[in-house]
């Protein structure tokens, strides 16, 4: 188990699991996305953190419906042969969405997930999705356009009959973001497809309101966690660790632990103090 994998035992969720990425960016939020159907705002907090995230999900042990129900997909480029090599390249550059049931196929300005936007304050993004599935499936109820984890625009359908719906939407950025999809079927499967980031002006994609308090609250996460370890050596008990699997491992082996935790808080702390000082303006 890796040290992020034991991350996942602490009181706090997904989000705990992931705060100790440290890594500018990107990284890897495969085991958050198996658990999107209860955590989607922790999915979010991380994009708004300014992590880059693509979305993938199965449906391994102890996940408890039947194999498959969860599915990735990847979008491996087109007009050549299909090769394993490109579906793990898609995957990590996250040009994939995961479903339920329903497919989906998201745009801006022409590009798919994964792609990252370079535009000016005050221009505008041409945006399409389209989604479809057969109704044993789960035909398509709902689109919502996700930006920052708000809804930003909705389309609905109350006809389970149709298989397939489409959004088309135009909207002015004035400021760096990143913006997702949502599908919910009539059946009540859902899909979601990972992010397409629009850097405004070479600003960061993280959420201008928001950083700093989920900034802190990584912080706190992060020092419980290390302060957790240090009772388990002493032979503590605590109910910050709810998987005694991940307790034995962390009395076990808690320096490694901890290392990754004390660089993952001097990241965050690093961010915080950047974003806190003023812009110096040219004389």
């Amino acid at each position: 188990e890796s040290p992020g994998q034991l991350a996942d035992g602490f009181q706090g969720g997904p989000l705990a699991a992931r705060l100790d990425v440290g890594d500018e960016g990107s990284g890897d939020g495969g085991a958050l996305a198996q658990l999107f159907e209860r955590y989607p705002q922790a999915y979010y907090d991380l994009l708004n953190l300014g992590f880059r995230f693509g979305i993938a999900a199965g449906s391994d042990f102890p996940y408890g419906a039947f194999i498959g129900a969860n599915r990735t997909y990847v979008y491996s480029g087109p007009d050549r042969p299909f090769t394993p090599d490109d579906w793990f390249r898609g995957l990590k550059e996250g040009r994939t969405f995961i479903t339920q049931g329903p497919v989906v196929d998201f745009r801006v300005d022409k590009e798919r997930p994964g792609a990252v936007l370079k535009r000016r304050r005050g221009e505008s993004l041409s945006i399409s999705v389209r989604t479809q599935a057969h109704p044993l499936v789960g035909s398509p109820r709902k689109i919502t356009l996700i930006c920052f984890g708000e809804h930003l625009r909705e389309l609905e359908s109350n006809d389970p009959s149709f298989a397939s719906m489409e959004g088309h939407w135009k909207i002015e950025v004035n400021e760096s973001l990143w913006l997702a999809v949502r599908i919910d079927a009539h059946n009540g499967a859902i899909a979601h497809t990972s992010p397409i980031y629009v850097e405004v002006d070479g600003h960061p994609t993280r959420h201008p309101r928001r950083f700093a308090r989920l900034a802190r609250e990584a912080v706190q996460r992060l020092v419980a966690a290390e302060e957790t370890l240090d009772g388990l050596r002493q032979g503590r008990k605590t109910a910050l660790l709810r998987n005694r699997d991940y307790a034995y491992w962390a009395s076990q082996n808690p320096e490694p632990f901890k290392r990754r935790l004390r660089k993952a808080r001097r990241y965050y702390e690093g961010l915080l103090d950047r974003v806190s000082k003023p812009a110096v303006q040219p004389g």
